[in-house]
């Protein structure tokens, strides 16, 4: 079920919705009417949800390493900016600024965001 979308689910996640220690569950990556999408699915460990789907469509970039000699991303910090018409999302962000740099890991950026429960 869809909790929102734009600068409202922006906002969410800013103010209402917490990502910092959830853990990420899965990530699919695909083409939606010639357009790139990603899907980040949540496990959260603080608010009224449990479960959170962010939906990044019309992907600019998008960025996202594994090793398996750590965890499968645990959420221990992120950056998450609008920049202009864009969103931004850093699940291992160079805390050095707040904004966006070539050091941030883990990144996508994308010209739509939607939020869904699963």
């Amino acid at each position: 079920m869809i909790i929102a979308a734009g600068d409202q689910m922006f906002d969410l996640l800013n103010k209402d919705i917490f990502l910092l220690d959830s853990i990420i569950e899965r990530f699919d990556i695909y083409q939606l009417n010639h357009c790139l999408v990603v899907d980040i699915y949540f496990r959260l460990m603080h608010g009224k949800e449990k479960s959170l789907m962010l939906r990044f469509g019309n992907v600019r970039e998008y960025q996202f390493y594994y090793n398996s000699k750590g965890n499968f991303y645990n959420v221990d910090f992120f950056k998450l900016l609008k920049n202009k018409s864009l969103f931004y999302l850093s699940l291992d962000p160079d805390e050095s600024k707040p904004e966006m740099l070539s050091s941030d890991q883990d990144i996508v950026l994308s010209e739509t965001l939607e939020g869904y429960t699963y």
